[in-house]
């Protein structure tokens, strides 16, 4: 009888083992400091999808499918059937233009804006063999490029001159939500994967769990990393290995640049300033 338990004991062992080896679910926090971020406030009466956003320009993609500009007191609506179907994602390059994902699974980019006009062009086409996008990131600092999530896929696809599957990347599961920074070796891919565990990317080397679960993701301007769950709003420096809460509110979207952005599970978005003391550099 002894000798049955110490096999089921070792078979458990075993088994945690392995099912440990690639994430690891213990959560690092700390707790939050009412002092780092100020009260998230309602910017407009619009119903928002996604929002993007860069140091010199915030875009959102609103409920009915239209892209618009935005501004820290209102959202304004300045294009309309500049794509083709309707706007789902969205995130914004450090020349501050837009690039959005629409129903259909397709990327535009808007290369210019003159006067009234804008042009955009269609940089990916989803097709029979081209799945579709579903979450795009743009690095906020001149230089950088895109990357998007596309369905079913356990690799990011990278844009240079055309979006291309990046092989190297290996996440290891399906991709659901994506973010890029500036880091200490480089361009840093972190995504968030399809059992919603928040993963850092190194090329040909496996997924680094960040002891962190959340629905969407993205890097600030100073590029520490923000994250939205269930339980708010958390950032994590990029000299820091604890996750901090920021704010309790629930939300379904986040973008982070010199200031804090989120759709509220009411739709409507939200700002705030980050403070300089969240730096833990």
């Amino acid at each position: 009888m002894k000798q049955f338990s110490l096999v089921l004991f070792l078979i458990f062992i075993t088994i945690c083992s392995v099912s440990n080896k690639l994430y690891k679910t213990k959560t690092r926090l700390r707790e939050a400091n009412p002092n780092l971020i100020q009260n998230l406030a309602r910017q407009g009466n619009m119903a928002v999808e996604d929002v993007g956003c860069s140091h010199t320009a915030n875009w959102v993609c609103a409920k009915d499918g239209k892209i618009l500009k935005s501004s820290a007191t209102q959202v304004k609506y300045i294009l309309t059937g500049a794509i083709a179907g309707s706007c789902k994602s969205i995130a914004v390059d450090s020349l501050g233009l837009p690039w959005v994902i629409n129903d259909k699974g397709d990327v535009y980019r808007l290369q210019k804006i003159v006067g009234e006009s804008v042009v955009f062009q269609k940089v990916y086409e989803a097709g029979k063999d081209t799945p579709k996008a579903i979450d795009i990131a743009c690095g906020q600092f001149e230089g950088t490029t895109c990357f998007i999530a596309v369905e079913d896929s356990q690799y990011p696809y990278v844009y240079s001159g055309k979006f291309q599957k990046d092989s190297e990347l290996d996440a290891l599961s399906k991709i659901k939500r994506i973010t890029v920074a500036s880091g200490k070796t480089g361009l840093e891919v972190i995504v968030i994967n399809e059992d919603e565990y928040v993963l850092h990317l190194s090329r040909n080397k496996a997924p680094v769990s960040l002891g962190m679960k959340g629905h969407d993701l993205s890097t600030g301007y100073n590029n520490d990393l923000y994250v939205i769950n269930g339980y708010g709003v958390y950032t994590k420096s990029k000299c820091s290995q604890f996750f901090v809460l920021l704010h309790d509110a629930s939300a379904n979207r986040v973008c982070a640049s010199t200031s804090l952005w989120v759709t509220g599970m009411d739709n409507y978005i939200y700002n705030s300033t980050i403070s300089n003391t969240i730096d833990g550099c």
